[in-house]
């Protein structure tokens, strides 16, 4: 990674995203439905099997309530078996247990605990708890969910009246460096080491943290409709009207760019494995990491349709999302190899006890959805989020049914 890094900052970067010289989108597995729209109609869709309720898979062991509603959005960040939530209460993963500071017993690489929501920005020493930094914030609103996360690099990056940039020293609490964007942006600011990297609707920027230093520029020409999300080789990233798009780190050009089915202009998550990459934009799509072609899709003519593309997660083999069967709000469950519907139910199903009910007799939970964020795969354990509640979920083997 680190390798492939140094190389692709060895000069400024600038690729055009969609332009005359943009390599052509790749349409494997798709028939041509417009040549002006580049819009592709599927002919790889998976159709259903026959489906198990989603409690034969996923049951929750435990449960912890984030104690301050107002952070109560705000995700925790996970590292070493240990949960960090935004109450800054360190909890194991596989009981929910309270894991009392400082914490000698584990080795992390990472020791800062960064927290930045609508209302604050504040840091602690991950190892003794020790408040590092804490300060009132008049940051713009930024999409996507907030989320705990460990660093090693004292600067944080925030983003103030819309198109401001401001790195912030968390020692002293000073501003180290500013950059002003000609358009707002409206993403989360992406971490790769020392470097961030800050879009807004003309480009990719690509910046030193510690000195706002530009190490490269990426023309994008459009709307991110996705987080960043990197490999050791490749950054994905989700553009409106353009499709998934692919860069090369090391050779510093577009690789290829994967047309969507049906823009939804949606916030989309994307998933990446060893071979593939998986996202949701109205249809679910899963594709070949390397070529940029497609594995296999699932459209409403599938009997799929994601109702939240920001809600996508991959567990083992295993692909989770939400959406709409008969009028109710579904969490769905496909076999990520062959895009297989295998399990679906309401998210109520997957609870032992201690569910609420309103005064018409409605689950609480089955009227929101879950923020999965971690997966264990040695304990089979994810964790996940709903309405302020951190929960671990066991995924059933099929030894255990």
């Amino acid at each position: 990674m680190v390798g492939l890094l140094s190389a692709f900052l060895i000069c400024l970067l600038y690729v055009q995203v969609g332009g005359d010289d943009s390599p052509a989108v790749i349409a494997h597995g798709f028939q041509q439905d417009n040549g002006l729209t580049g819009r592709l109609k599927s002919s790889s869709e998976v159709h259903q099997s026959d489906v198990e309720p989603v409690s034969h898979l996923l049951s929750v062991l435990w449960t912890h309530q984030i104690r301050e509603k107002s952070y109560s959005k705000i995700l925790p960040g996970v590292a070493h078996d240990l949960i960090i939530t935004p109450d800054m209460d360190v909890l194991e993963v596989l009981t929910g247990s309270k894991v009392p500071f400082p914490l000698s017993g584990y080795l992390f690489s990472d020791t800062i605990w960064s927290h930045i929501d609508e209302r604050k920005i504040s840091s602690r020493n991950v190892i003794t708890g020790e408040k590092i930094y804490s300060n009132i914030r008049n940051g713009s609103f930024l999409m996507g969910s907030s989320r705990e996360f460990l660093d090693s690099v004292r600067v944080i990056i925030d983003i103030v009246n819309g198109n401001k940039i401001q790195a912030i020293d968390l020692l002293s609490g000073k501003a180290v460096w500013e950059k002003t964007l000609a358009s707002k942006i409206y993403n989360r600011p992406f971490y790769i080491d020392s470097l961030v990297y800050i879009a807004n609707k003309d480009a990719l920027f690509i910046y030193h943290r510690l000195t706002g230093e530009v190490l490269g520029e990426i023309a994008i020409n459009g709307n991110i409709n996705s987080e960043l999300v990197a490999d050791e080789s490749n950054l994905y990233l989700a553009v409106e009207n353009k499709g998934l798009v692919c860069i090369d780190l090391a050779e510093n050009r577009v690789k290829w760019i994967f047309p969507f089915d049906n823009n939804s202009n949606f916030l989309i998550d994307i998933l990446i494995d060893d071979q593939s990459i998986y996202f949701g934009d109205v249809s679910l799509f899963s594709i070949n990491k390397i070529t940029g072609q497609l594995n296999w899709s699932h459209g409403k003519a599938g009997g799929i349709n994601v109702l939240k593309s920001d809600k996508l997660f991959l567990a083992g083999d295993y692909l989770l999302f939400y959406n709409n069967s008969l009028g109710e709000v579904y969490l769905s469950v496909v076999e990520k190899y062959k895009g297989v519907l295998r399990f679906q139910g309401l998210n109520s199903t997957i609870f032992s006890g201690g569910l609420t009910a309103t005064n018409d007799g409605i689950i609480v939970e089955d009227l929101d959805y879950f923020e999965f964020l971690d997966f264990d795969q040695t304990n089979s354990i994810l964790v996940g989020t709903i309405r302020g509640t951190i929960c671990g979920i066991k995924v059933i083997s099929d030894r255990e049914k």
